[in-house]
């Protein structure tokens, strides 16, 4: 059996610091949604089942930087119509954006 090296509570070994990213989620996460935000998740919570209205949602948070968020809503209108042309192009958008 191989010895394992002991750390104090709380501290970890170097080797592995930052292989698995930051864990903690962003400040916004705890936030309400902003004026501009709210309509769009009212949107989609009356029409779950329309395209558009994830598009429309996708669109904002792009704008606001949530690169992650958008993709699977855009993901989430894509699978509810997979013809949905702007949602296509804002899918191709976001490969851009996030590729490094």
């Amino acid at each position: 059996m191989k010895a394992v090296k002991t750390f104090a509570p709380g501290a970890y070994s170097k080797s592995i610091k930052g292989q698995y990213g930051d864990p903690c989620p962003p400040d916004s996460a705890f936030l309400p949604p902003d004026a501009e935000e709210k309509p769009l998740l009212d949107r989609i919570a009356k029409e779950p089942n329309s395209a558009e209205a994830f598009y429309a949602y996708s669109a904002h948070l792009k704008e606001e930087g949530r690169l992650g968020e958008s993709q699977a809503m855009v993901d989430e209108a894509l699978r509810l119509n997979p013809n949905h042309a702007e949602a296509q192009a804002l899918t191709r958008v976001l490969m851009v954006l996030m590729t490094d």
